[in-house]
């Protein structure tokens, strides 16, 4: 969400998001955490949904195609004849 609505066309690095997801959820929810970043980035960049620029920024792929890729992985979710 923070890639897509606030990070913009640059992105931001691990440390800037991690700081931004902690400081988010402290904001909405009241509640103070150790946000997971290097998990919540390796499932993105797993399913296709951020990639990692030269710069070492982070950047989300546009919202129709994370919708495509989302789509196409729950498909492929359970293998059946």
């Amino acid at each position: 969400f923070l890639l897509w609505q606030v990070a913009g066309e640059t992105g931001w690095n691990q440390l800037v998001l991690d700081q931004r997801a902690e400081a988010f959820l402290a904001e909405k929810l009241g509640i103070t955490i150790d946000f997971d970043i290097e998990d919540a980035l390796e499932k993105l960049s797993r399913l296709g949904l951020a990639n990692r620029l030269e710069n070492g920024n982070w950047q989300n792929i546009p919202l129709d195609q994370a919708l495509k890729k989302l789509d196409e992985s729950w498909d492929n979710f359970f293998q059946h004849n």
